[in-house]
């Protein structure tokens, strides 16, 4: 599973431009869907897509209490990763899964 970061003070300065990647997957496991990164290669869509739906800043994250259902993780530049789910996520992070799933279904 993705690094965890411990408060919103360390995402307060992060930027459309630090992140190089958005996931989507199932928790613990199940078939990955494509990911949407910078450099996309075969199935992977372009991070393009849906940057414009990252909701900046970035929020906290939230303690979770249950071990099933799907995890968002968007990946920085400086090899972080900020990883929102299984079961409980921020509205704003919502709100971008919804948009993910579309354009990965839509292809738009």
């Amino acid at each position: 599973m993705a690094g965890d970061i411990g408060s919103a003070d360390d995402l307060s300065d992060v930027t459309l431009a630090d992140i190089t990647q958005v996931s989507l997957g199932p928790a613990p496991d199940g078939p990955q869907p494509p990911v949407f990164p910078s450099n996309p290669t075969g199935d992977d869509r372009p991070l393009s897509q849906i940057l414009p739906y990252v909701p900046l800043p970035l929020p906290e994250q939230i303690p979770q209490d249950c071990g099933e259902g799907g995890i968002l993780v968007i990946t920085l530049r400086d090899g972080r990763e900020i990883s929102y789910g299984p079961c409980k996520r921020p509205v704003e992070i919502d709100r971008l899964w919804w948009h993910y799933l579309d354009v990965m279904y839509d292809g738009e």
